[in-house]
């Protein structure tokens, strides 16, 4: 399914922006068949290279677009959790007939206000269905294993008689 919606994202005129595309066209990476995904806010930001700022500027930008709408998840003992995604804009989604159906949508009362079936998240899956493995931020300091190169003094081969 990801890859229809990446191909959507990629194909999002309304999108001028560089970065905000490419944040767009990340959390379509993550979608399930839904249209639907949780990635945390540091999981965009190392996957997409950009700050927290810049981030948030790109999340509210293509929610004012309609392409995204993001609802908020928290914890029994109120702590924020990654929001949930849908790509509202993509119409290659399949639709949700029951909230039951998928298990990020159990038992959501709606939480914005002056809006119409959408669904605050309190609880949902325990992790994300797919991995971004941990990698430095571009420009971070990279591991000092890596940055090191060890010598070695072993002698060069013989070169071969001509």
């Amino acid at each position: 399914m990801s890859v229809q919606a990446i191909t959507w994202a990629y194909g999002c005129s309304q999108v001028s922006d560089p970065i905000e595309k490419f944040v767009l066209i990340t959390i379509a990476n993550f979608a399930d068949e839904f249209g639907l995904c949780w990635p945390s806010q540091t999981t965009l930001q190392e996957a997409c290279c950009c700050c927290e700022r810049k981030l948030r500027n790109c999340l509210n930008d293509l929610e004012a677009l309609g392409l995204i709408t993001r609802y908020q998840r928290r914890r029994a003992n109120g702590s924020r959790r990654s929001d949930i995604f849908v790509l509202t804009g993509f119409d290659g989604r399949r639709a949700i007939p029951d909230q039951n159906d998928h298990p990020a949508l159990e038992n959501l009362p709606a939480i914005k206000p002056g809006t119409t079936s959408r669904h605050g998240v309190p609880e949902g899956p325990a992790s994300n269905r797919h991995v971004v493995p941990h990698q430095p931020a571009c420009g971070a300091p990279l591991e000092p294993s890596f940055r090191t190169i060890k010598r070695t003094f072993s002698p060069l081969p013989p070169k071969p008689a001509q």
